[in-house]
């Protein structure tokens, strides 16, 4: 995602996002899809996500480091 730049960089996330099709219809991100609204929200959860993460890790002990689990 990172080389990509402007709306590209989030097509593949949107595309993992939406394509879940329930039973009861259209999710994202764990929640009923509510039109432009639920994507705004779970990208801007996606967003503050990518901010916390300090670097640019790429091994999985990286990552650990760079973003560690909060709760």
């Amino acid at each position: 995602m990172v080389k990509f730049e402007g709306s590209e960089a989030f097509r593949e996330v949107v595309w993992v996002l939406i394509e879940e099709l329930h039973t009861d219809g259209w999710h994202i991100g764990g929640r009923p899809f509510e039109g432009p609204k639920s994507l705004m929200t779970t990208l801007s959860k996606s967003r503050d996500i990518v901010e916390t993460i300090d670097g640019n890790p790429t091994t999985r002990k990286e990552w650990a480091d760079a973003a560690p689990v909060r709760g």
